[in-house]
């Protein structure tokens, strides 16, 4: 009975170890995922930010360039604002924005073309 209880005693110390080796395993594991997850999804931040910041200098010259006297330049701005307004991330304000625009254009065509027919 002595020799059971120094046996048991003994083994304490190598369970309580291998509990201890294994938990400490799991909460690697753990913060690997963790730092993983993290990681990309910082990266997919930066993207964003870089996409949308490249989004906003695509608009701001197609937005300088819509009322253009120079006509191609207008219809090639129109064409950047279509693609701009398609793109999936795009928020309601930028698609507002956009929208604003193309109704101002359609406003100067109107009174331009109002214009030339009271004029010929």
């Amino acid at each position: 009975m002595l020799t059971t209880a120094i046996e048991s005693a003994s083994q304490a110390p190598v369970l309580a170890a291998t509990i201890a080796a294994i938990a400490a395993v799991l909460v690697g594991i753990v913060s690997i995922i963790v730092t993983v997850k993290q990681g990309r999804a910082t990266r997919e931040a930066t993207k964003l930010l870089a996409d949308r910041e490249q989004w906003w200098d695509r608009f701001t010259w197609a937005a300088g360039e819509l009322f253009a006297a120079d006509e191609p330049r207008a219809l090639v701005a129109v064409s950047v604002l279509n693609s701009l307004a398609a793109v999936e991330w795009i928020h309601q304000d930028d698609q507002n924005m956009i929208l604003a625009l193309f109704d101002q254009l359609n406003n100067e065509i109107y009174h331009q073309d109002t214009e030339d027919a009271g004029n010929g």
